[in-house]
This record gives C-alpha cells, structure tokens and sequence, in this order.
C-alpha cells in the first residue's frame, strides 16, 4: 500500500513486518538453559493446537531458532533506526 495523508509518515508497506513476539533471555543465561528453553518452545510450536491459540490471538506462529530471531531483530532494528533518520525522529 503506497500513499498517505501523513506528510512524512511512512507507507504501511514499510512498517507492517516487524515481528509482535519472540522469548528473549538475558545475555547472563547458561547456555544449557537457553538451549532447554528453545527446544521445549520448538516442541510446544510443533503442536498444532498451540499453534492454532496464536494464529486465534492474531500471532504468526514460527517456531524459528534464537539464531534466526537475533537476525531479525538485528535486520529489524536496522531498518527502524534508517526510519527514524530518514524521518528526522528525535528524542526529547
């Protein structure tokens, strides 16, 4: 969808793919406990009716790995920051 009555505020197109969800941990966890934590969250993501309750909640259920969610969230941070400059978004 291109066009808006906001002046400068961006297209829908460009803001709509931000993930809504994910488990983060602090970077302090073991390793064998994040580790635990991203099977059971796979193995609880591969039951259907676990996935149904999110698609119901309006969720996009993946399942995807903690290495191919840092590189979203890396990508996605990346493109909010280029937003904000290209909008001249600053802090006050």
């Amino acid at each position: 969808m291109r066009g808006n009555t906001f002046g400068r505020s961006p297209d829908v197109a460009r803001c709509v793919r931000f993930p809504r969800g994910g488990i983060m941990l602090s970077s302090r966890t073991p390793d064998s406990i994040k580790q635990k934590i991203e099977r059971d969250v796979m193995q609880a993501m591969s039951v259907d009716a676990v996935r149904q309750r999110f698609t119901a909640l309006g969720f996009i259920p993946v399942g995807s790995n903690s290495t191919e969610f840092d590189a979203t969230l890396r990508v996605n941070m990346q493109r909010i920051r280029a937003l904000i400059e290209e909008l001249g978004m600053t802090a006050d």
